[in-house]
């Protein structure tokens, strides 16, 4: 008789679990940013703690270098620079260099007159036998050295009238456009000592503090977005067609509710999947797909790792 009452207990047992509702386990997930700078520098101040909620654009730390500080000085200064020399070349030369320049051309065009005239009458007394083949030679050499004086003293005063040419005056502007795009670069560099949120979120971790000299690209602090999502893995025999866009029953215990999630996004290939091994003859690997589901806003206030019951 006892037996059969442990025969019988066995059974229900059995058919209790039978009946009850497979389910997958899997947890609740976010993603991590971590927010780093684009130079190198030392940390001056953290201006956030782990766990504090933070906005996009709120400043997180600040950085000093003075490197990045120096190239900017240098651009503006060769910025400044490019832009005098373009401006001196559209007002052109000043009254005071006009005038020298007139007065320079003045005394070549004068001394030209009495070189010629001093080698015209020398050629005249030349030709009447006079004074010697040298000294009509020498007479004849100074005046073409004073007309020589006389064209570039000329040509000198109609450059600095006529003020800088077209080509210069582009090259100028070109060298003016090259300093500021230079002294925007610089400046870029230096907006990156200001390090700041990339997005709302929870300071999850702090790696660096004040003080500490960083590299660039090294995360100073990690960001948990707020978007929270249902993360686990589905084995390839317990499939059965599902597909991004299925509602899926889950039972979150922290928040006390059951209900259905949508899936958005279903590992690609196996090959991108766990493996689960089995040993008994004639059974092989068990690939396994990662699988995601929405979280609704209602309880985007779920930790991540809080454990999820997925019921297949």
């Amino acid at each position: 008789m006892k037996k059969a009452i442990f025969i019988l207990t066995i059974i229900m047992l059995l058919t209790g679990c039978t009946n009850s509702e497979d389910f997958r386990l899997g947890y609740v997930e976010c993603e991590e940013v971590d927010v780093s700078a684009k130079i190198p520098g030392r940390i001056t101040r953290v201006l956030v703690t782990e766990g504090e909620q933070v906005t996009p654009g709120q400043t997180l730390a600040e950085l000093e270098s003075e490197e990045i500080q120096a190239k900017v000085e240098q651009a503006r200064a060769g910025l400044q620079a490019a832009e005098s020399q373009l401006r001196m070349a559209r007002k052109g030369a000043r009254v005071e260099e006009k005038e020298m320049v007139r007065r320079q051309f003045n005394i070549a065009e004068a001394n030209l007159k009495i070189v010629q005239s001093t080698y015209q009458r020398i050629l005249q007394v030349y030709k009447e036998g006079g004074v010697s083949t040298q000294e009509k030679e020498t007479a004849e050499f100074r005046w073409n050295v004073a007309r020589e004086q006389y064209e570039k003293a000329r040509t000198y005063m109609r450059m600095v009238d006529n003020g800088a040419r077209p080509e210069q005056i582009e090259m100028l502007e070109a060298q003016v456009t090259a300093g500021a795009q230079k002294l925007r670069e610089a400046l870029s560099y230096l907006g990156e000592t200001v390090v700041k949120a990339p997005g709302a979120g929870e300071v999850k971790q702090i790696n660096s503090q004040a003080g500490e000299i960083v590299t660039a690209g090294f995360p100073i602090l990690s960001v948990l977005e707020p978007k929270r999502y249902v993360i686990f893995n589905l084995r390839e025999d317990e499939f059965n067609q599902l597909k991004i866009g299925d509602s899926l029953k889950v039972e979150i215990p922290a928040a006390g509710e059951t209900l259905d999630l949508k899936v958005y996004y279903i590992a690609p290939l196996a090959n991108f999947a766990r493996y689960e091994s089995t040993h008994e003859k004639g059974s092989w690997d068990v690939k396994t797909f990662e699988v995601r589901a929405e979280v609704p806003e209602s309880l985007q206030a779920l930790r991540p790792g809080m454990t999820v019951k997925i019921f297949i």
